[in-house]
């Protein structure tokens, strides 16, 4: 609708308005919306943080956030909307700290498939910057977004300086110290909520080599360095060691990928206390692109890279660096989704509930949102997921969601 068009309605709802008060008729009152509290009664709670599930419970749920977890024979509160789960396991909403979006379809697919809030590491014209203020306004179809823009590349995307014509000069290659904090304030003028880049070239085109660092270090300290003082967080896509040991040294908050970390960088993750996300369901799949569907280089990566993962994740859990999970996925379809990310920690020898307390709790605090969700606590928003069976039995039971609750709204209910 057009300014002047909007205008003239709201000029004309407010002469229908004082003419229904001259005539003594009252306004229509709102659009009720209902009870504001929700009680899941008769659940067994998995809360994201606890080593044993609670059995039996009842959750109350009120204004959007979680009020109490308490016994199931608990009186109900007055008007609220009962929900008797006879037995099904509720845990906190999946925390999938890798997306990528092409469109808002696959941010309703990604709250679908469980994840409650989402952190995007490249997305085009800041479309992941819309769908989170979308979901703040109210949508309850849509994921929480902790938003990138795009990620910062020595070659940057045409569609990025669509954005930024002012910063055209450098179009051939973004590089020094001075050029890397510009794009750094750009994209924190769009409201970001962290900032992503390639510490190392990326292992999903042949083109690439996955090893091969792409800033110097003075880059990444000067990057990292202008996201800090302008309070923003850093991510580093980093497979080869070189890359990831200076993002690391620089001080990002996680690393992406890190097929090649060297003992050097893990000791030096232990002591920042680096979040490593491993990325498994993106990584083991065929590359997006059809001509390289069937490129021997490509495949060789994924049959080296993911053992490789799985040694490092093993590691990092029996020796406290802390983990998250993320899907590196587009949600193009519901084929995968976080349920197959948790599958793959197990893969590589993380028990069951732990990979439920990673993608959850985890990857809260990794994501520095521990104290707005990633478990069933009072006071914590209510992102939850239903379902029908046990996934401390198998994991398998994370595909077989029955309800989803976001921000206290029942998002979906089979």
């Amino acid at each position: 609708m057009k300014r002047t068009a909007f205008v003239k309605l709201l000029v004309s709802l407010s002469h229908a308005a004082a003419l229904l008060a001259a005539l003594g008729v009252a306004a229509p009152a709102a659009i009720s919306q209902g009870p504001t509290t929700l009680v899941l009664e008769h659940a067994n709670v998995i809360d994201g943080r606890s080593n044993a599930p609670l059995q039996n419970m009842s959750v109350v749920v009120k204004d959007g956030k979680i009020a109490e977890v308490r016994a199931a024979a608990s009186p109900i509160p007055p008007g609220a909307t009962v929900i008797d789960l006879a037995g099904a396991w509720v845990m906190p909403g999946f925390i999938d700290a890798h997306v990528h979006f092409g469109d808002i379809a696959a941010a309703r697919t990604a709250l679908r498939t469980g994840s409650t809030t989402v952190r995007t590491m490249h997305v085009e014209h800041f479309l992941d910057v819309e769908i989170r203020e979308a979901h703040r306004r109210g949508d309850e179809t849509l994921p929480e977004v902790l938003a990138a823009g795009y990620q910062i590349r020595p070659d940057m995307l045409p569609e990025f300086f669509e954005d930024f014509p002012a910063l055209g000069d450098m179009k051939i290659r973004v590089s020094g110290a001075d050029n890397i904090r510009r794009v750094v304030r750009a994209m924190a003028s769009r409201r970001v909520d962290h900032i992503k880049f390639l510490a190392t070239e990326r292992a999903g085109t042949a083109e690439t080599d996955p090893r091969q660092r792409t800033f110097s270090d003075e880059e990444i300290a000067a990057l990292v360095d202008e996201a800090r003082r302008i309070g923003l967080p850093t991510a580093a896509h980093a497979h080869g060691d070189e890359g990831a040991h200076a993002a690391v040294i620089a001080g990002v908050r996680t690393l992406e990928h890190g097929t090649w970390v060297s003992d050097a960088t893990f000791e030096a993750m232990k002591a920042s206390r680096t979040c490593y996300v491993p990325t498994f369901t993106g990584g083991s799949q065929p590359p997006a692109r059809p001509q390289d569907r069937d490129n021997p280089i490509l495949a060789e990566r994924r049959r080296v890279g993911i053992p490789l993962r799985n040694k490092l994740v093993a590691r990092a859990d029996a020796e406290g660096l802390p983990l998250a999970a993320g899907t590196d996925l587009r949600y193009t379809t519901r084929d995968l989704s976080m349920a197959d990310e948790a599958l793959s920690f197990q893969r590589a020898g993380v028990p069951p509930m732990r990979a439920l307390q990673i993608m959850t709790a985890g990857s809260a605090t990794c994501l520095g949102i521990q104290d707005r969700t990633g478990a069933i606590a009072p006071g914590l928003e209510a992102d939850l997921v239903v379902l029908a069976e046990n996934p401390l039995v198998s994991l398998e039971a994370l595909k077989r969601i029955t309800t989803i609750i976001n921000d206290g709204k029942i998002a979906f209910r089979k």
